[in-house]
């Protein structure tokens, strides 16, 4: 491969793994003489950046280019979100956005120009904050949420909600409202007259097919075997 990044030039092969670090505004070019496949993922960078005001108030934050190298960091994320996206043709909403946050932050760790100093806290949301996020999700389990909507309930930034969340919880917003989710839906899965489509709308997933294959991933089983386990 050829690549023309932001003026600069270089010639190798990429290997597996390998992440280029293209900044918003710098031109990129790639020339390549074997069929290749690559991962394109890009990012507002206005969501970038009002994560990182969020966190650190910088005056101006400019993220760096970086010619291929191993992150394996944003690799599983990108392969996560490949996956998610094709999984069922719907990918959940939070997970998609918890993993964006995560990348945003990572390259404001990682690839800015300027070093910052971001602190880290030990002690978990406050005993009120947490039971207005908790007293929320359980009365919108049925609806479309979000980590920047419980970031604003408890009054604080996204990256440093999802880190003390899952200090005071023991899981990360994502695997609580999922867990939640799906016990919800035992619970509903003992009602005859409701089908797999209708639990699903209710439980908040996106489609019966999403509800099939997260209702596996915490249980082991299919909703269809769980219900009728349970009526044995």
């Amino acid at each position: 491969m050829e690549r023309n990044l932001g003026g600069s030039f270089q010639r190798g092969d990429n290997l597996a793994g390998d992440i280029t670090i293209i900044p918003a505004n710098c031109d990129y070019q790639l020339t390549t003489t074997h069929e290749s496949e690559v991962l394109l993922l890009t990012l507002d960078p206005y969501w970038v950046a009002h994560l990182a005001h969020e966190l650190i108030e910088p005056t101006r934050l400019e993220i760096m280019p970086h010619f291929p190298k191993p992150d394996p960091l944003i690799h599983g994320i990108g392969l996560t979100l490949d996956a998610e996206l094709k999984s069922d043709g719907s990918g959940d909403s939070f997970y998609i956005e918890s993993l964006c946050n995560a990348l945003s932050m990572h390259l404001v760790r990682r690839y800015s120009l300027q070093q910052y100093a971001i602190q880290d806290f030990y002690e978990g949301l406050p005993r009120h904050k947490l039971s207005q996020v908790l007293d929320y999700i359980h009365a919108h389990l049925e609806q479309e949420i979000s980590v920047t909507h419980l970031s604003a309930i408890a009054n604080m930034s996204r990256y440093y909600f999802a880190s003390l969340f899952k200090q005071s919880m023991g899981v990360s917003p994502y695997q609580y409202i999922l867990i939640q989710r799906v016990e919800q839906a035992k619970r509903l899965l003992n009602q005859e007259e409701l089908s797999l489509a209708d639990i699903a709308s209710v439980c908040g997933f996106a489609n019966q097919s999403h509800f099939i294959r997260r209702f596996r991933q915490l249980t082991g089983v299919t909703p269809k075997v769980y219900r009728d386990a349970v009526r044995v």
